[in-house]
């Protein structure tokens, strides 16, 4: 095995440990957070975590030719991506009420998802294999879509004014 090919699998590996560690992160947020919503989504979190830590052990296992995997040609919508077009504001409005534990949870969440996204983009600079890089594409998706809920939950508690990125309100008419 080459060098790059190394380099390749180092990446695989750790991305497996990136994704086992958001696992359990997840879970722990899930513990110690008392909003209902804000547990639904960490469990929500943790389920994609562990989906994503599958589809990376397939790829290892396909990379190294250990296994004659069936990788997938596509990867369908986690359960993140399917409920974030569905959340309206007023689902959100209790999260308004949570404490500073849970802002300092999502905003650790948040970095999280931002460093697996970057992760993942130099994973998909690296694999050649185009069924793969369309895998990895995917991968940098879902964890766009993790973020994206997040900072959802961070603008709801910190009533910051943004829905989605967009500014809700504005003081010019």
């Amino acid at each position: 095995m080459d060098t790059s090919q190394d380099k390749i699998l180092e990446i695989l590996r750790k991305a497996i440990e990136v994704e086992k560690n958001g696992l359990k992160t997840y879970l722990q947020f899930a513990r110690e957070t008392k909003d209902l919503s804000g547990k639904d989504m960490f469990i929500l979190l943790a389920n994609d975590e562990f989906d994503h830590m599958n589809l990376l052990e397939d790829m290892v296992k396909e990379y190294l030719h250990m296994e004659d995997v069936a990788l997938p040609e596509t990867v369908d919508l986690s359960e993140i991506e399917k409920i974030v077009p569905k959340i309206r504001k007023k689902d959100l409005a209790t999260v308004g009420k949570a404490g500073a534990d849970e802002l300092v949870a999502l905003k650790m969440a948040r970095d999280m998802e931002k460093n697996a996204i970057a992760y993942y983009e130099r994973l998909y600079e690296l694999v050649s294999d185009e069924k793969m890089r369309k895998l990895v594409r995917r991968l940098v998706e879902m964890e766009e879509g993790h973020y994206n809920i997040i900072q959802m939950q961070i603008d709801s508690i910190t009533n910051s004014g943004f829905w989605f990125d967009i500014m809700e309100f504005s003081v010019e008419m």
